[in-house]
């Protein structure tokens, strides 16, 4: 498969609501959107899923813009790809992992329609999959108020699973009265808001039959992250600290890895996803599928990556229409009775409203 042209957008996508964290707030979503033209007119798209601004990780959307600009945009046309060869961008994956991995994603999504196999079938040949995955929603720090009406709409709505984003200054009210009315499946999100020295009120947690803690320490390395561990029952997850499958090796080396969510742009790719999949697996090591506040082109792919069988819980997926006024992949993302029907097309499954991306662009190159 030969590179003919390429295209990118930066787009931005306004949001049905301001979506908060211990770590940043989120009024409107930047992206980047690129689409791949092969020698035989085949398009595939991806998305680099970089935040604006390094509250997340390191990595920003505008950094990966100018390098795409500057070095990997011309320097990839007439590239002939074949899966597991290589990539002619792989010297900026550990710097930029969330472009690399956009730029995987379109390249995959066009050789899976060149072959006219979905992609899951090239990547997890041996798996198979659902076709209906459970939702997973993820309610930010609103109001308990709010909070309690989003829960119990996520219940009347189907969602099996629900996260709520938490910090040491309210987190443990804000589970004490989601518990009063759900006792569902809950997990919480510290998004890196504790310190070590905060280790005995982490293990308050306990008390709540917690699917798992995600991120909770703001300092600690992953062996501490293991001796904590150790003293509590609630699984303790790794997300953002671990910034690729090496990263996954590390801290599984170091006794802090008893639990990973998998976000194929965090980990830099998505055979660097796989790889971290197997890992879990070959270590008993739980894993489940998150997901960026990212438009459905890169939402599609961690549905699909949803859809293996043996991920501890539903992940971080709902309605497109709860986050964006408009979405540009198409089909959006839509659960019915709280289950997503994966599409079964070739590469992703999915198209690309251009016209919509067209109207939400700050910014477009072309490539040929």
């Amino acid at each position: 498969m030969r590179i003919q042209s390429i295209e990118v957008w930066h787009i931005r996508l306004p949001m049905q609501f301001c979506f908060k964290t211990a770590r940043g707030l989120l009024a409107e979503r930047d992206t980047m959107v690129i689409k791949f033209v092969t020698d035989d007119g085949t398009c595939g798209y991806g998305e680099n899923v970089a935040f604006t601004l390094p509250f997340y990780t390191k990595e920003t959307l505008q950094g990966g813009w100018d390098v795409f600009a500057r070095h990997i945009g011309q320097a990839l046309i007439g590239f002939e790809w074949k899966p597991r060869q290589g990539y002619a961008y792989d010297k900026w994956r550990k710097s930029f992992p969330m472009l690399c991995t956009g730029l995987d994603i379109a390249l995959w999504d066009a050789y899976g329609k060149e072959k006219k196999q979905p992609v899951m079938s090239l990547l997890f040949p041996e798996d198979t999959l659902k076709d209906t995955i459970a939702g997973g929603l993820v309610i930010g720090q609103v109001p308990i108020p709010d909070v309690l009406s989003l829960v119990r709409k996520a219940v009347a709505d189907g969602y099996k699973r629900i996260k709520l984003k938490v910090s040491p200054k309210d987190g443990i009210d804000r589970i004490e009265r989601v518990r009063q009315i759900y006792d569902g499946l809950l997990a919480v999100d510290a998004n890196q808001s504790y310190a070590l020295a905060d280790r005995q009120a982490l293990a308050i947690y306990d008390r709540y039959n917690l699917v798992c803690i995600e991120e909770p320490f703001s300092d600690a390395t992953w062996t501490d992250i293991g001796h904590v561990q150790a003293q509590m029952q609630t699984p303790l997850c790794l997300d953002e600290s671990t910034h690729s499958y090496e990263d996954v090796v590390s801290a599984y080396q170091a006794g802090g890895l008893s639990m990973l969510n998998i976000k194929a742009g965090r980990l830099g790719g998505l055979e660097e996803a796989k790889k971290a999949i197997y890992f879990c697996r070959c270590h008993s090591i739980s894993f489940w599928i998150g997901s960026m506040v990212e438009s459905g082109i890169s939402k599609w792919v961690h549905a699909h990556l949803a859809a293996l069988g043996d991920t501890c819980m539903p992940g971080d997926l709902s309605d497109s229409a709860r986050y964006f006024k408009e979405e540009i992949s198409q089909p959006p993302l839509h659960f019915k009775k709280g289950n997503l029907e994966r599409p079964q097309g070739s590469g992703f499954g999915y198209t690309v409203d251009e016209e919509r991306v067209e109207a939400h662009s700050l910014a477009h190159l072309i490539f040929e």
